[in-house]
C-alpha cells in the first residue's frame, strides 16, 4: 500500500522565497491513523535541550527569516535560535519539516499539513533560543527537541487523522502507452548529498544533463519542462507540486522515461500559476492544459478518492514565562 497524501499541494518549488507555506493506493478503510490515537510524544522526552527560553517577539519586531529548512538562522553546535515565528510554524518545524531528527523535503509540507489550534497561533510570535551539551545535529535540535519545548512550554497536544480526499490516478489511456524508454547514459545520475552539503553542480560541457528534473521555461502561464529517465511513480509526484490534488501511479508500467512537458496553468495546476510573475499569466494558445499534455503522452489522470493524512493540534496554550 502506498502511503496516504494530502491533495492539495501547490508546486513549492516554484514559488519565490520559499517560507513555511500555510504550502496512496484507494482504500475503503479510511482511519489508517485513526482520530483518537495521539502522537507519541514522549519519543521526544530523551532529548531535551539543557536550557530553553521562549520569549514574546514585540511589535517592532520583524518576523524571523524564514525557510522550508524550518527557522531562520544558521547552524550552531550546540544551540538552536529561531526568531519570531508562530506556534503553528513551530509545529510545523518540529513535527513535519524534521520530524525523527530527520529533514524532511518541502513536499512534507503537503504531505502531513496542520489544522486545528486557537487563532492566535498563527499570529502571534515567539522566539525560541535553546542550549544542550550533546552533539545533537541541527535536524535533531529542530525536531524531536523542538517538539520536547513545544510540549513543555505551550503544553501541546496533537494527533495524527486520516480523512478521504479527492485524488488524481495516472492510468494508460485507451490510445496506449507512447513513451519510449530512457537511454543508458542519457542522463548523469545525482548522488546523494549530506545535509549543509551545497547542491551539486551541473554537469560540465558535453556531458549529460542531470538525471530528474531539467530547466523549466516559463512564459506568462504557460511551462516548458523536461523530467530525465524518470520512473511513471516518480512522474506522478512531480505532478503533485503543481496540481490541485495528489497523484498516484495507477499505470503498472515499469522502466524510466524521459518527459517533455508544454502545458499552459490553470486552476487546476494552482503551483504552476504561483511561480513568478516573468511574462504576466496569459496562457500560450499554442500549449493545452497539464491534463492534455499527459494525454499526448498515452496517460490519463482520473479523479478518484483516496485517504489524506492530517495533523491535528488538540490543545495548546500561550507559553509559561522563562
Amino acid at each position: 500500500m502506498q502511503n496516504a497524501r494530502h491533495p492539495l499541494r501547490p508546486c513549492v518549488n516554484f514559488i519565490a522565497g520559499g517560507g513555511l507555506l500555510a504550502l496512496v493506493a484507494l482504500t475503503s478503510l479510511i482511519g489508517v491513523f485513526p482520530s483518537t490515537t495521539a502522537l507519541a510524544q514522549s519519543a521526544a522526552a530523551a532529548l531535551k535541550f539543557d536550557v530553553a527560553s521562549v520569549k514574546p517577539c514585540d511589535a517592532n519586531s520583524l518576523p524571523g527569516a524564514r525557510s522550508r529548512g524550518g527557522g531562520g538562522s544558521e547552524f550552531s553546535p550546540g544551540r538552536l535560535n529561531v526568531p519570531c515565528q508562530t506556534v503553528k510554524d513551530f509545529v510545523t518545524i518540529a513535527y513535519v519539516l524534521r520530524a525523527n531528527g530527520q529533514r524532511q523535503g518541502a513536499d512534507a509540507l503537503k504531505l502531513l499539513p496542520v489544522e486545528g489550534g486557537p487563532s492566535w497561533i498563527n499570529s502571534e510570535r515567539y522566539t525560541i533560543d535553546a542550549e544542550t551539551d550533546s552533539n545533537a545535529s541541527d535536524s535533531v535540535m529542530r525536531g524531536p527537541m523542538l517538539q520536547a519545548v513545544l510540549e513543555d512550554r505551550f503544553k501541546l497536544k496533537l494527533h495524527r487523522e486520516t480523512r478521504e480526499v479527492p485524488i488524481y490516478e495516472l492510468t494508460v489511456a485507451k490510445s496506449g502507452f507512447k513513451l519510449q524508454p530512457a537511454k543508458d547514459a542519457s542522463c548523469t545520475p545525482r548522488i546523494p548529498r549530506e545535509p549543509g552539503q551545497p547542491p551539486p553542480r551541473s554537469p560540465g560541457p558535453g556531458q549529460p544533463p542531470l538525471c530528474g528534473q531539467g530547466p523549466m521555461k516559463r512564459t506568462g502561464s504557460s511551462w516548458s519542462v523536461d523530467l530525465r529517465s524518470m520512473t511513471l511513480d516518480e512522474f506522478a509526484k512531480w505532478l503533485d507540486f503543481g496540481l490541485d490534488r495528489l497523484v498516484f501511479d495507477k499505470t503498472t508500467v515499469t522502466g524510466k522515461y524521459d518527459f517533455h512537458l508544454e502545458f499552459s496553468a490553470d486552476e487546476s495546476t494552482p503551483g504552476f500559476l504561483l511561480g513568478g510573475t516573468e511574462g504576466g499569466d496569459t496562457p500560450d494558445p499554442m500549449y493545452g492544459s497539464i491534463f492534455t499534455m499527459v494525454q499526448r503522452l498515452g496517460l490519463k489522470l482520473v479523479p478518484a478518492k483516496g485517504p489524506g493524512n492530517f495533523l491535528v493540534i488538540d490543545s495548546v496554550e500561550r507559553p509559561s514565562p522563562n
